[in-house]
């Protein structure tokens, strides 16, 4: 998954303004410097984007495989043990 991100030491030094517009808990915009999007898919496209230059994500999913590979293999260790 690092592949989906760009390092956070190369990420911009500068952070991007963004705001997101919800109604009734949806995101129904996304203004950027760049403009406005309003279309779902484009949104969450367009939101992608902006995290992968920013690095953003990279550590957490690493992290979460790392701790469930370390799980699985205690819970295998447990039914080895009890045979």
């Amino acid at each position: 998954m690092a592949q989906m991100t760009d390092n956070p030491l190369t990420a911009p030094d500068q952070p991007e303004e963004i705001t997101i517009e919800f109604e009734k808990g949806i995101p129904v915009s996304l203004k950027t410097a760049n403009g406005t999007v309003t279309d779902s898919l484009d949104l969450f496209d367009t939101l992608n984007k902006i995290g992968k230059k920013h690095g953003i994500g990279r550590q957490d999913l690493v992290e979460n495989r790392f701790i469930g590979k370390y799980r699985s293999l205690r819970s295998l260790i447990r039914i080895w043990r009890s045979c």
